[in-house]
């Protein structure tokens, strides 16, 4: 067990140097204050992890994490210099003290079987290591296997050494003298390493040099602790088989995240869309509006449901053209009435041409005595109608005023309701600028003299009225802008519909996706509250499975180490040691030819 530990100890001065995690080394420390119950069982029924995976979960936590060396071990001394005695008895085989003297270069010890041959070299291993090797493959108590048979107790063995005038006792140190005792069975097999597999070889050279029970108790590790730790909970397989009802709506409440950045990814878009650089939300307002401010979707709306506004098609430039035409057909008319004027009192003449007329159409005899048109020496009809050729001319005359007449008549008339549509269209159009002009009142119908009231006083009230139709004339050319620009407005509103449509299928989406969430958030929910004490115990344990799975971790970081370490303990216990073994050779055999001494030896350290 000494062995053991001492190299165990070493291994930890080795990992102390390494990078590995916390855990690993206070698992490490664990094993090391509990070495002696952990070397006792191997990996038969899984005998090192039963004991140590408890240990493990009690009190790794609380282990070191820094080495700081071994308390057990003990105060190094003195070099050892020269033995000089060795006083052994009551020891095993000796029932009374021997002194044996060891000044010599060489000591031979024979004798007969049961003489105490073994026992000599035990009394000198437990003074050097402090520990029998055999004892501790036999599993025997040191105290038990150190008693002669007969007397039934020992006395510990007293090794001096040191100076020859003054020699010392020596204090057992199992690392400072670990090579001093090689058996000759080892030898014998280290002897045929060559014809051994590689483990065997590694096996010998680690029984070699006595360090088979540290390989034992390194071999003794399961592969794995998993087993006997609690990695999963048994409450929470139970909730596992139970959620599988609630599947569906923790599926759902762990996509919901997801779902919501994929409608903020296409708000996102559509806003830049809308008005690149603007956020998602300041479109919405913008489009829908606020309490604050109206949205650009009702105010266009607004616009294109709004009665278009009139064109009432009144210019300056229509009045007075109506007023020249009147002007001049008012200026031939009276021409035709003064050349009429001159021959008032006669007979309307085209009647009596018309008269005339009526009675030549087939006529044979005269109209006043009856004779026949043939027996007469002037056709009456004939001089009449020479006589009537003046009277068509006044005929023509006088139809001719009365057309002008007429046309007058209805050019005044057009005046009259070219005046009436634009007094009646400044009521709407500009109701302040027809009451400040103070106009005469427009008769109900174009007859007398009613347009002598509007060209008085310099034509005051015409110049009034031509003022109002100017103001008339830029509400129609604002009017007409308007209109203009209903085109573009019904272009803009079916783009800001489209946009409306896609803000409420985003918006939609969104509703539905937070009535998903909160559905299944409600089935969750109900579902903890159905199974609450299970959940509490599950809560209760979480703690114990992480300190599990940290035990596994740290096992599976520490095992690999430890294998590594034993696997290059060959290799660096034989350092230096073929060196020491061809001059010790040398010595025993000063006495040989130099050629028959060895020149170096080279021992091998495993494959």
């Amino acid at each position: 067990m000494a062995s053991i530990l001492s190299e165990y100890h070493r291994f930890l001065i080795q990992l102390s140097q390494q990078d590995v995690p916390d855990d690993v080394r206070r698992l490490a420390h664990l094993i090391s204050r509990h070495l002696q119950p952990l070397a006792e069982v191997g990996t038969a029924r899984r005998g090192r992890s039963v004991r140590l995976a408890p240990l493990s979960v009690r009190q790794m936590a609380d282990m070191p994490v820094a080495y700081d060396g071994n308390s057990d071990a003990p105060e190094v001394g003195a070099r050892l210099g020269r033995l000089h005695r060795l006083e052994v008895g009551p020891f095993r085989g000796f029932m009374r003290q021997e002194i044996f003297d060891l000044t010599h270069d060489i000591t031979l010890i024979y004798g007969a079987n049961g003489t105490g041959k073994s026992s000599f070299f035990e009394a000198l291993e437990i003074a050097m290591l402090g520990s029998i090797s055999e004892a501790q493959l036999k599993r025997v108590e040191q105290r038990l296997y150190c008693n002669n048979a007969r007397i039934g107790r020992h006395d510990a063995p007293v090794l001096l050494a040191g100076e020859a005038h003054a020699p010392q006792p020596v204090q057992s140190d199992e690392s400072e003298y670990r090579f001093c005792f090689i058996e000759k069975n080892r030898l014998d097999d280290f002897a045929r390493i060559a014809a051994r597999t590689p483990g065997d070889q590694r096996q010998l050279i680690a029984t070699l040099f006595g360090v088979e029970q540290f390989s034992e108790f390194v071999r003794g590790f399961n592969p794995s602790l998993d087993p006997d730790l609690m990695l999963t909970g048994p409450m929470a397989a139970q909730l596992v088989e139970r959620r599988q009802q609630v599947a569906s709506s923790e599926q759902a409440i762990a996509a919901h995240p997801q779902k919501i950045i994929d409608i903020e990814l296409q708000e996102n878009a559509l806003a830049q869309r809308m008005s690149p650089g603007a956020t998602y939300q300041a479109c919405v307002e913008w489009l829908e509006g606020t309490p604050l401010q109206q949205g650009r979707q009702p105010y266009v709306q607004a616009l294109l449901d709004a009665v278009p506004p009139p064109v009432y098609g009144i210019t300056q430039s229509q009045l007075e053209t109506l007023l020249n035409e009147a002007y001049r057909l008012q200026a031939i008319w009276q021409e035709a009435s003064r050349e009429l004027g001159t021959r008032a009192t006669e007979v309307s003449f085209a009647k009596l041409y018309e008269a005339v007329q009526a009675f030549a159409v087939d006529a044979t005899t005269c109209p006043a005595c009856g004779t026949s048109l043939n027996a007469v020496a002037e056709d009456p009809f004939a001089r009449a109608r020479a006589g009537l050729e003046a009277l068509a001319q006044l005929a023509e005359l006088q139809r001719r005023e009365q057309s002008l007449r007429a046309e007058l008549t209805e050019s005044v008339r057009q005046l009259w309701e070219e005046m009436r549509r634009t007094v009646t269209a400044a009521i709407t159009a500009c109701p302040e600028t027809l009451q400040a002009a103070s106009l005469p009142v427009l008769p109900s119908a174009s007859v007398g003299a009613w347009f002598e009231s509007w060209i008085v006083e310099d034509r005051q009230a015409w110049r009034a009225l031509l003022n109002i139709a100017s103001a008339i004339e830029q509400v129609d050319a604002q009017s007409r802008a308007i209109l203009d620009q209903r085109t573009a407005l019904t272009q803009e509103r079916d783009r800001l519909i489209q946009f409306r449509f896609e803000i409420e299928r985003l918006r939609t989406q969104r509703r539905a996706a937070d009535v998903e969430m909160a559905a299944s958030q409600a089935t969750v929910n109900q579902f903890n509250e159905n199974n609450r004490e299970l959940l509490e115990a599950i809560a209760a344990e979480e703690p114990l499975i992480q300190l599990n799975q940290r035990i596994k971790a740290a096992y599976d970081g520490f095992l690999p180490e430890l294998q590594r370490y034993m696997a290059a303990l060959p290799g660096i216990l034989l350092q230096g040691l073929g060196e020491q073994a061809r001059s010790l050779y040398n010595a025993f055999n000063r006495s040989d030819a130099p050629g028959d001494l060895l020149h170096a030896l080279y021992l091998p350290a495993g494959c």
